[in-house]
């Protein structure tokens, strides 16, 4: 069985290439470099950590 197309009718490395561009774009019009968005990454996710930890009944994603 062949896998699945995307809603776009897209497979495989067509898809992978069209994923990177937009990756790309978000990059290049965020005007921040991929460190600066990789520390936000880590923010975020320690935001999200604390809170689960906070509510005490609910366990962050590994």
């Amino acid at each position: 069985m062949p896998p699945a197309a995307s809603p776009g009718g897209l497979r495989g490395p067509e898809l992978r290439s069209r994923a990177g561009c937009l990756g790309d774009a978000l990059l290049e019009i965020s005007d921040h470099t991929p460190a600066q968005l990789g520390e936000l990454n880590r923010q975020v996710r320690q935001l999200r950590d604390d809170i689960y930890q906070n509510l005490g009944s609910w366990a962050a994603p590994s």
